[in-house]
């Protein structure tokens, strides 16, 4: 089994979270239209 790098993994996920607010209005527009 592979071992799981979490460092590596919260990191990925830090760099990522400003990104997270620039598609929030697309969510929000899929999410009205369903």
């Amino acid at each position: 089994m592979a071992q799981v790098n979490k460092q590596a993994i919260a990191a990925a996920f830090g760099r990522a979270a400003s990104q997270y607010e620039q598609h929030a209005s697309l969510q929000q527009h899929s999410a009205d239209a369903l």
